[in-house]
């Protein structure tokens, strides 16, 4: 495999992929997990963002892109997940908060982020990516001096911040 060059390389991931259910669901996931990491690493952000998605696994594939400050993108896949939340909540369908248990997803965040808004995947909540996202890409837009976005920022952070509350 190191004498493949990258393209071909990542031909092998995706062959690897469609031959891994041969294993079972578990060797599946697994595979896909790897590949999303290496696609990731390559830089293929929305390739590796589908591939965790492909799993359900909704917060890693939210912060590929926050990773990259890809805000808008991460925060639609949120926007659409928590709609689907909502509408549970509504139906009346028991809904409990969506949670990830094993590794902590953000251990490389920035030092500018709020620390009290770093916490483990196993207890975060898509309202708390939300809310660390919207946190991030407003002091980001107010560094570079988009202080009218950096307060439609906070703005949306403000009302996150009262439906949470208001939840609880």
């Amino acid at each position: 495999l190191s004498s493949l060059s990258e393209n071909e390389l990542g031909v092998q991931d995706w062959i690897g992929i469609a031959l891994s259910p041969m294993g079972g669901v578990a060797a599946w996931k697994e595979m896909m997990s790897r590949t999303a990491m290496n696609i990731e690493k390559r830089g293929e952000v929305h390739a590796s963002a589908l591939c965790y998605l492909g799993i359900g696994r909704v917060f890693e594939a939210v912060d590929v892109y926050r990773k990259q400050e890809l805000y808008r993108e991460a925060l639609m896949l949120l926007r659409i997940r928590l709609w689907e939340d909502e509408d549970e909540e509504a139906g009346d369908v028991g809904h409990e908060k969506e949670r990830v248990a094993g590794t902590n997803i953000f251990k490389d965040t920035s030092q500018e982020s709020a620390e009290g808004l770093q916490l483990t995947a196993a207890t975060k909540t898509l309202t708390d990516l939300q809310i660390q996202i919207l946190t991030e890409w407003g002091q980001q837009l107010e560094r570079r001096g988009s202080f009218e976005q950096a307060c439609k920022c906070q703005l949306t952070l403000a009302a996150a911040l009262r439906r949470k509350i208001q939840r609880n």
